[in-house]
């Protein structure tokens, strides 16, 4: 990956880790492979069937959009991003 010395601090990893992401980030086949999979493979074995299109939905509604993008995953309803920012917003 290139990465020479790690930092030193929660502070300097934040920044480390954005500006990594912001020069290496890019469209891969196999990260896409890869974000269809975890969607469709990990959904399937953890969640009722009848719950999974509804799970799958609040999962793509919690992806950075940059991420998102780049993995090239369609974006969720908006009816799911709504539901996934009050549910983190309850959470917190």
């Amino acid at each position: 990956m290139g990465i020479a010395a790690g930092p030193q601090s929660l502070e300097q990893w934040k920044h480390f880790q954005r500006e990594y992401e912001a020069r290496h980030m890019a469209y891969s086949p196999e990260g896409h492979q890869l974000a269809s999979l975890c969607l469709r493979d990990v959904v399937k074995l953890s969640i009722l069937m009848g719950a999974r299109w509804a799970f799958r939905q609040l999962m793509i509604a919690t992806f950075d959009p940059a991420v998102r993008e780049k993995l090239a995953v369609a974006a969720s309803y908006w009816y799911s991003r709504v539901a996934a920012r009050a549910t983190m917003t309850f959470t917190r």
